[in-house]
């Protein structure tokens, strides 16, 4: 039986990833600890970086801005952008995240025992709920899983780690903004000659994958939140409109699954007050509310802003998700659906390539043609 050429080549390279992975198990029974180590030194490094390459996409239209007011020196030009970044985050936690705090912290300590009562009366009145009500109580009560939450978190995440991302992260950006092409080149240039061109092509084809991800996804989450907020606000939330829409637009950055856990505390909170439109429907109004604007989102909003390269089929959304999640943690299901476009756009180039070039048979073959 013969191979094609490309046939060889992912043999080749399945074959290589069976053994690296096999070498890496080998290695990890031998020496426990070795691991554990390299992955959090890898984890200290890629943390930020992913953090200050996100930024970077999310910064382009400003830096284009600025190219365009004559400022090409890159060194000032990623310094005034750095330093813009700072104020504006440093303002958004003085203002609206002191007040996102507030109103998280009011949630908590005012309106989650109200939200129990409200369920514990629900339950009294539906004798059948009652064994699923058990059930989950334990894990609705904040007194209970404190302890354990704080035991989780200071176990995954030092200070240590917190403080070398703070640090790591503008230097990070800087660099990127400053010599980011630079880097790309010297990546390319270290790979053999004939690899070159494709190099380039699927680096250029990433950025563009991963620039229309980030900014539509930032211009969604923007609209989402300003959206949500007006919304809740109509419906009687109060000073709730801004937590629950913030959290909604936040959350939409895991596809599917966000936008589940954002409408959950909303629900729940019109359970213990009884000025929200609606009334007794209540839940049900945000249910649909919540519903129709991601439709909307998802099918009017999102291909407009975002293009066809990161269109995909929720299984294969929902499945990279849970991959690039159990890798790299939160930053893997922030990063799952800009890698999973770019691995989809690396195989469309070959495919496209081989349409274009299809590779030429063996000679033998055609010798015994003839």
């Amino acid at each position: 039986m013969t191979f094609k050429p490309w046939q060889k080549l992912w043999i080749k390279t399945a074959i290589l990833a069976l053994l690296t992975l096999a070498t890496i198990f080998m290695i990890n029974q031998v020496f426990p600890s070795l691991f554990g180590r390299f992955f959090g030194a890898f984890y200290a490094i890629f943390i930020p970086f992913s953090i200050a390459l996100f930024i970077v996409y999310l910064v382009a239209p400003l830096n284009q801005f600025l190219i365009k007011l004559k400022l090409t020196n890159k060194t000032v030009r990623s310094l005034v952008i750095v330093l813009f970044l700072l104020v504006v985050i440093g303002i958004f936690v003085v203002t609206a995240g002191d007040v996102i705090y507030t109103q998280a912290l009011l949630f908590i300590e005012n309106d989650w025992p109200a939200i129990l009562a409200a369920l514990q009366a629900l339950i009294d009145d539906n004798s059948g709920l009652s064994d699923v009500y058990d059930f989950v109580m334990p894990y609705l009560d904040f007194e209970s899983i404190s302890n354990v939450t704080f035991d989780i978190y200071g176990a995954v995440i030092s200070l240590s780690n917190i403080v070398i991302a703070t640090v790591l992260t503008p230097v990070f950006l800087f660099f990127l903004l400053r010599d980011g092409s630079k880097i790309r080149h010297a990546i390319i240039k270290v790979l053999p000659e004939k690899t070159e061109t494709d190099a380039d092509q699927l680096t250029r084809r990433a950025d563009t994958v991963i620039k229309q991800y980030f900014n539509g996804r930032f211009t969604s989450i923007a609209i989402m939140i300003v959206v949500f907020n007006i919304i809740f606000f109509i419906m009687g939330f109060g000073a709730r409109s801004i937590l629950f829409g913030f959290l909604l637009g936040v959350l939409d950055i895991i596809p599917y699954i966000g936008p589940v856990i954002g409408t959950l505390l909303p629900m729940l909170y019109t359970l213990a007050d009884d000025t929200i439109v609606f009334g007794d429907f209540a839940p049900l109004a945000v249910l649909i509310v919540v519903f129709v604007v991601n439709f909307l989102q998802n099918n009017l909003l999102q291909p407009y802003i975002m293009g066809r390269e990161t269109k995909m089929h929720p299984l294969l959304v929902l499945s990279s998700l849970l991959f690039f999640g159990y890798l790299f943690g939160v930053v893997g299901i922030i990063l799952a659906i800009p890698l999973t476009g770019t691995i989809r756009s690396a195989v469309e180039y070959y495919h496209e390539k081989n349409r274009k070039h299809p590779p030429q048979s063996n000679p033998k073959e055609a010798v015994k043609q003839k």
